[in-house]
């Protein structure tokens, strides 16, 4: 009898299995089903820029509901300029969380523009 909690009945070790593994998820992959949470997020926020979207949207199509967790990651590694926008509503105490993503020519602009002297922009 195995005492190994993860051994598993009736399987026996060829010493193939991480090629097998890799060449899985390689085919995974390519059928499209494995793209991370943090790919499906970015891949939202580029189709959609400038737009306000609900955090509970973002949730159900990227499968997760760590969405901040997810916009931190791509803020921190990819340099992408994502803003939050939280509010309490008023029926109850929930706050509800929006998110929307700034491209860089936008928020160039929007940089430049607020470090133009009052009245130059005419």
């Amino acid at each position: 009898m195995n005492t190994n909690p993860l051994h598993v009945e009736g399987y026996k070790d060829d010493g193939d299995c991480g090629q097998r593994l890799a060449t899985a998820e390689r085919e995974f992959r390519r059928s499209g089903g494995g793209r991370s949470q943090n790919e499906k997020l970015a891949s939202i926020f580029l189709a959609r820029p400038n737009e306000w979207i609900e955090m509970t949207e973002l949730g159900n199509q990227i499968g997760a509901w760590a969405v901040h967790s997810r916009v931190s990651f791509l803020r921190r590694k990819h340099g992408m300029t994502i803003e939050c926008d939280v509010e309490r509503s008023d029926e109850s105490s929930k706050r509800l969380a929006r998110y929307r993503y700034i491209p860089a020519q936008r928020q160039f602009a929007e940089q430049s523009a607020k470090s133009l002297p009052p009245g130059s922009a005419d």
